[in-house]
C-alpha cells in the first residue's frame, strides 16, 4: 500500500502543475476521486438548493461511493497521468518488505526495487522492463508472463521463482541465482548472465540466442530443445546438462565443464569448444571434431 500512496501523493502533486487546465468533467473527476482516496464514502450531507457549486462537488464524490480507498487512487493516478503525460514509474521501493502481490495494473517500468523482499508473491504479468530489481528477493514467487525488458536483476535471488513465458531481452542477471528456477520457453535473448546460478534450472525451449553465461554454472540444468545460437558460455559449468536437440550455432563453449552433457541431435555449426571438457558426453554422430572446429578434446568415452 506504501508504494500506491506514494505514486498518489506525487500526483496529487503533478495536477498543480497542468500547462492547460482540465475541463469541468475532469475537475470533478479528479475531486471524487480524490475525496474518495483520502476519506472514503461520502460522510456528509447534500448542499441546500442555492449551494449549486458545492452540490455539483457532492454528487461527485457521492458518484464514487462503494469504491475503496485503494481503487480510487489508482483511477486518481491513471486520471492524471492522462491528463500530464507523466509516466507515474520510476518510484522508490528499495528494501520494501512486500507482504502482499503487486498489481499488474500499475507501472512498475523503472521503479527502483533493489533488495525488496517479493519472496512468495503472485507477480504474474508485471511489467518490470528497466526496473532496477539488484539483490531483490524473488523466491518461490510467480513470475509468470512478466516483462524484464532491460531490467538489472544483478544478485537477485531467483530460486525456484516461476518464469513461464516471461521476457527477460537484454536484462543484467550477473550473480544471480535461479536455481530451481522454472524458465521453460523464456525469451531471454541479449541477457548478461554472467556469474548466474542456474542449476538444475528448467529452460527447455528458452531463447538464450546472444545470452553471456560466462563463468555461470547450469550443472544438471535442462536446455533441452533451447536457442543458445552465438551465446556465450565460456567457462560455464555444465555438468551433466540436458542440450539435447538444442540450437548451439555460433556457440562460444571455451573451458566450459560439458562433463556428462546430452549433446545429441543438436544444431552445432560454428560453435566453439576449445579447451571444454567434454567427458563422458552423449554425442550422437562420429563427425564432431570437423563439425565443432575443434582441435584438442578429450576423447569420449
Amino acid at each position: 500500500m506504501e508504494h500506491l500512496v506514494s505514486q498518489f501523493e506525487r500526483a496529487a502533486e503533478e495536477i498543480k502543475k497542468l500547462a492547460t487546465t482540465p475541463s469541468q468533467d475532469e475537475l470533478l473527476q479528479l475531486y471524487g476521486l480524490y475525496k474518495q482516496s483520502t476519506v472514503g464514502d461520502v460522510n456528509i450531507p447534500r448542499p441546500g438548493l442555492f449551494y449549486f457549486r458545492e452540490k455539483v462537488k457532492w454528487d461527485a464524490w457521492k458518484g464514487r461511493e462503494g469504491t475503496s480507498k485503494e481503487e480510487a487512487m489508482k483511477s486518481y493516478i491513471e486520471l492524471v497521468g492522462r491528463l500530464s503525460n507523466i509516466n507515474f514509474d520510476g518510484i522508490d521501493l528499495r528494501s520494501h518488505d512486500f507482504q502482499n502481490s503487486l498489481d499488474p495494473e500499475l507501472n512498475y517500468r523503472g521503479a527502483i526495487m533493489s533488495g525488496c523482499n517479493l519472496s512468495k508473491l503472485d507477480l504474474s504479468g508485471i511489467n518490470f522492463s528497466g526496473a532496477k530489481l539488484t539483490n531483490a528477493n524473488f523466491e518461490g514467487a510467480n513470475l509468470c508472463d512478466c516483462s524484464f525488458v532491460e531490467t538489472d536483476l544483478s544478485g537477485a535471488n531467483l530460486v525456484d521463482a516461476n518464469l513461464r513465458r516471461s521476457i527477460l531481452t537484454k536484462a543484467k542477471l550477473d550473480g544471480a541465482d535461479l536455481s530451481g528456477a522454472s524458465l521453460r520457453r523464456l525469451n531471454l535473448s541479449g541477457a548478461v548472465l554472467s556469474g548466474v546460478q542456474l542449476g538444475s534450472a528448467n529452460l527447455s525451449m528458452a531463447d538464450l540466442s546472444n545470452c553471456d553465461f560466462s563463468e555461470g554454472n547450469l550443472a544438471l540444468a535442462n536446455l533441452n530443445n533451447a536457442n543458445l545460437t552465438d551465446a556465450k558460455l565460456v567457462g560455464c559449468n555444465l555438468y551433466f546438462v540436458n542440450l539435447f536437440g538444442s540450437t548451439l550455432n555460433g556457440a562460444d563453449f571455451s573451458g566450459a565443464n560439458l562433463e556428462g552433457a546430452n549433446l545429441n541431435e543438436t544444431e552445432r555449426q560454428n560453435a566453439v569448444f576449445t579447451g571444454a571438457d567434454l567427458t563422458r558426453c552423449e554425442i550422437s554422430d562420429k563427425q564432431i571434431e570437423n563439425e565443432l572446429n575443434i582441435d584438442d578434446i578429450p576423447d569420449f568415452d
